[in-house]
């Protein structure tokens, strides 16, 4: 046996359920800061990965969708994302005589759903031939 003397008792049952609950509200606040670095994580991939659509839209523009005055909209292969493209006129009056004629082409890559969807837009300028 081992002698216990006046300086050596060890804690109390407060210090000890002290010390657990400081341990525990800790333990909640850095499973919390964690939990938000990984959305974060996540909607960072989302946003590059949308980022890439984008211009790889507009590149295709004419495949993906006519460079004809309208509203278009599709899916990607890439599950959970979408496009939309909008093509106008950029000459209020068209000339009968112009070949070329400056289209504005506006598209919108998009991902998530409800409330939590979120998008990035492109827009550019094509000289598009008029006469096909």
């Amino acid at each position: 046996m081992s002698d216990v003397g006046p300086g050596d008792r060890g804690f109390t049952l407060a210090e000890v359920l002290i010390a657990l609950a400081i341990s525990a509200l800790s333990l909640v606040v850095l499973l919390q800061i964690l939990g938000s670095a990984g959305r974060r994580v996540s909607d960072a991939r989302s946003m590059a990965i949308a980022a890439s659509l984008g211009p790889s839209l507009i590149d295709g523009s004419g495949a993906f969708f006519p460079l004809q005055p309208g509203h278009y909209e599709g899916q990607f292969e890439l599950e959970g994302f979408r496009w939309q493209a909008t093509v106008k006129d950029l000459n209020d009056a068209p000339s009968p005589t112009l070949r070329l004629v400056p289209r504005a082409i506006e598209t919108k890559v998009i991902w998530g759903n409800g409330s939590d969807e979120e998008a990035v837009a492109f827009e550019t300028v094509r000289l598009v031939d008029a006469m096909p």
